[in-house]
């Protein structure tokens, strides 16, 4: 949920310039109900959960949602990456994400998007063997590392040589 935190700072903090979103959410009650789905349970338990969380510590989970943050780009700059195949955050988040940072940005703001095939074959647990969250940067370090300098190079500016 690293991205979700993110974008909620974004959009409470306008001295946060630039911000990197690795397979971001757009909605909280949309994570919820998913996670439901995927674990098999009804849908309904949404609202329970959400009344159990403002109840036993009085936090309102949907209280801010990210993609509301993507209408605050302005002059500042977002990049959205999500491998298409990811099972735990749907990549329409972060399309939808992408979609709301272009439509708000500015002349002076940056907003670059990347979605790309990735997953990893593995064995502990997860569906079918195969890990599709956050894998971007472990199927093409080179490009991932890459696309991160030089989006940070261009919205903040180049780091200074330390001889």
């Amino acid at each position: 949920m690293g991205a979700g935190a993110v974008t909620i700072a974004f959009e409470q903090e306008p001295g946060l310039q630039s911000v990197f979103l690795e397979s971001p959410y757009a909605s909280m009650g949309n994570v919820i109900e998913e996670e439901l789905v995927f674990a098999g349970f009804p849908t309904f338990l949404k609202d329970a959960a959400l009344f159990a969380g403002k109840v036993s510590s009085g936090d309102n989970l949907v209280k801010y949602e990210p993609i509301e943050a993507m209408d605050t780009v302005g002059n500042r700059s977002v990049y959205v990456t999500h491998s298409l195949e990811d099972v735990r955050i749907n990549t329409y988040h972060g399309k939808a994400m992408c979609e709301a940072a272009q439509a708000s940005v500015n002349e002076d703001g940056l907003v670059e998007c990347w979605f790309e095939s990735s997953a990893v074959s593995h064995n502990d647990g997860e569906p079918d063997g195969i890990l599709s969250h956050i894998t971007l940067m472990l199927t093409q370090p080179d490009e991932y590392r890459e696309r991160m300098l030089t989006f940070f190079g261009k919205s903040i500016g180049e780091p200074e040589t330390v001889v």
